[in-house]
């Protein structure tokens, strides 16, 4: 695998040497202040160009980094609706390069992106640079916002007991990704208030292992699942576990009342169904 600072000056090399190239600007990890650098950093590069149909058209550019042995393409919009394409490239060394072509009309747009770091502008078509990571820090939470993520996770459950019980393990699977997307809300709230709301937890939480503490970082495992019922059926109580020490620390903390009520009367709806036969007793005619 080629060395980061390598493919860096691949692509400042490339973007000063093509003309239709007029500015060039780096997203991603590489321009967070925090931001994990290791093997497996790519580079984020957006071109800002003024003709667009000849990168692509015609992509033998591609070859200046390399041999794709994997690649996705796809487009993007801004606010005004104007289009951006990106080249998604692994490399056969194992780099990864996330590209993507920008009319320099959109260069106008720029705020609008998070996080961002201009390296080069031929023209001076960027307007000043107002990226800051600060732009990715978790925001506290309002107690209706606490109060949704709560009743979804709760009744979500109900769906992972449903399909446990029914051996549809493909849907359960899909359900404990459901219940995951309420798990980080919450956890983006808890080291919100250990970090006093400036914390980024990057996207879909990739930071969390980073920034949790060891007693949290340990409940999350519990909450992967095995391959049998019982490691399911723990991995679900482990669910519950998890939920209740996050939200009595946000309750407690912010000041915002915990559903305690409603995690008691789920609990006590999974003890009930989770051994109780599938099979009715009883005829239904319709």
């Amino acid at each position: 695998m080629r060395r980061l600072q390598e493919a860096i000056q691949q692509v400042e090399d490339f973007a000063r040497k093509n003309d239709h190239i007029r500015g060039l600007v780096y997203q991603g990890s590489l321009v967070m202040k925090n931001g994990k650098i290791d093997r497996f950093t790519d580079v984020d590069p957006a071109f800002y160009v003024d003709d667009v149909g000849y990168f692509l058209n015609d992509e033998s550019w591609i070859k200046q980094f390399g041999t794709p042995i994997a690649r996705f393409s796809d487009v993007g919009q801004n606010s005004d609706g104007m289009t951006w394409y990106t080249r998604l490239l692994l490399l056969k060394d194992g780099f990864k390069m996330d590209i993507s072509f920008h009319h320099v009309n959109n260069a106008k747009y720029i705020n609008e992106d998070p996080l961002y770091k201009v390296i080069i502008d031929k023209d001076g078509i960027f307007p000043k640079n107002t990226s800051r990571e600060s732009n990715f820090y978790v925001k506290e939470p309002t107690e209706q916002q606490f109060h949704d993520k709560l009743n979804e996770f709760f009744f979500d459950t109900s769906y992972v007991i449903k399909s446990l019980r029914r051996n549809e393990l493909f849907f359960t699977r899909f359900m404990y990704g459901v219940l995951n997307e309420k798990i980080e809300a919450l956890l983006s709230w808890y080291m919100g208030i250990k970090h006093d709301f400036k914390v980024n937890i990057g996207a879909k939480g990739r930071y969390f292992f980073d920034l949790l503490d060891s007693k949290v970082k340990s409940m999350v495992i519990d909450t992967f699942a095995g391959k049998t019922y019982t490691d399911n059926l723990e991995a679900l109580y482990a669910y519950f576990d998890l939920v209740h020490y996050l939200g009595a620390y946000i309750e407690e903390h912010l000041g915002l009342s915990y559903l305690h009520h409603t995690e008691k009367a789920m609990r006590k709806y999974i003890d009930q169904v989770k051994d109780i036969p599938l099979k009715l007793d009883e005829e239904i005619a319709l």
